[in-house]
């Protein structure tokens, strides 16, 4: 791998979803939603981000092979520093954190996937919350 910085490998997907070849890369691989997300994307990171976070959703009906997304993603980046994301098998904090209104849309198949996939995260992450919060008190009487 080139040593390159996450902004770097973030430029090389805007530039390849622009030219219409991240969609193809996305296609290929049943990808219907990729977004960065984390410290690249923030305006004010508490220190310089060291990897690029990106979180993808596939189709229904496709079981991704997280290895070779993971091998085609660093191919284009040339980067090194990927941490992904599964949008289907994340748990309800990190999928509402990654589909936050900072994340950036990298490629979404069909117009409207990312603001349906955003609000049915922040809202399950809301109506769970207090769930979570008896959790945290039953684990700390232990």
């Amino acid at each position: 791998m080139t040593t390159r910085t996450p902004y770097d490998a973030l430029d090389s997907l805007l530039a390849m979803a622009a030219s219409g070849d991240l969609g193809a890369l996305c296609a290929r691989h049943g990808v219907e939603l990729l977004v960065a997300h984390g410290s690249v994307v923030d305006p004010e990171p508490l220190r310089p981000p060291r990897d690029l976070d990106l979180a993808f959703r596939t189709r229904h009906d496709v079981e991704p092979d997280l290895l070779d997304l993971t091998n085609d993603l660093l191919d284009a980046t040339r980067f090194d520093g990927l941490d992904l994301m599964n949008l289907n098998r994340a748990g309800v904090v990190a999928r509402a954190h990654a589909l936050s209104p900072q994340s950036r849309v990298l490629y979404e198949a069909a117009r409207g996937i990312f603001a349906t996939a955003q609000m049915a995260a922040i809202t399950m992450a809301m109506e769970t919350r207090r769930l979570r919060l008896l959790d945290l008190e039953l684990m700390a009487e232990r």
